[in-house]
């Protein structure tokens, strides 16, 4: 499985790098509950939703919008020729990811029209990259060993921390907590901040 996204006791996933539909798993059993399981893999996709529920995803060099009932494109963009995409968020009527493995400044699409608002896409991929908002619209990151937080308008970078020695980070989700807020990555790390922290 490539990607990963949840909604309403749904969760959604890639399976042998097709963009085409993807699968659904019940999220209380985890049975499957659409889509084919096929015996590959793909790097550089991912899915994700916006917080009105508008479906985005990527694989490799397109960017998709699914129909969120139906899993049908609606919506699609090449940036083929380039390295491709990695890591997915979209908040605002803006879609953000990776070009290239740098993590200064993420790219921004406009989700309606899916065109390049602002970034540079470059001719290489890096796996290991996530972008995630949280509920109240702070924006996160992670780039190989280091998580970022952005200043969610001009995208600066206002906060990192490295866990250089180790494997990486991969994956990112925001969990909205009664006291704080917890960031969660694949390698089993987590990060707990109360409200009154100024970053998690």
């Amino acid at each position: 499985l490539n990607g990963l996204a949840a909604r309403n006791g749904v969760i959604y996933s890639f399976s042998g790098g097709s963009a085409t539909n993807p699968l659904k798993f019940d999220a209380n059993s985890l049975s499957l509950l659409s889509g084919t399981l096929v015996n590959s893999i793909s790097a550089g996709q991912d899915l994700a939703f916006d917080e009105s529920g508008r479906f985005f995803g990527i694989s490799r060099d397109t960017l998709y919008e699914y129909d969120p009932v139906s899993l049908t494109i609606v919506n699609s963009m090449s940036v083929a020729g380039t390295g491709g995409l990695n890591g997915l968020a979209a908040r605002g009527g803006l879609i953000y990811t990776f070009s290239g493995g740098s993590a200064t400044i993420p790219l921004r699409f406009n989700a309606n029209s899916l065109a390049l608002v602002s970034g540079t896409l470059v001719n290489s991929l890096s796996i290991g990259q996530d972008l995630a908002f949280d509920g109240t619209g702070r924006f996160f990151g992670i780039s190989g060993d280091t998580l970022y937080e952005y200043n969610p308008v001009s995208l600066t970078i206002v906060n990192t921390m490295s866990v250089a020695g180790t494997g990486g980070l991969n994956g990112l989700a925001l969990i909205p907590e009664p006291s704080g807020l917890m960031l969660c990555f694949m390698g089993i790390l987590c990060f707990v901040g109360g409200r009154k922290s100024p970053r998690p």
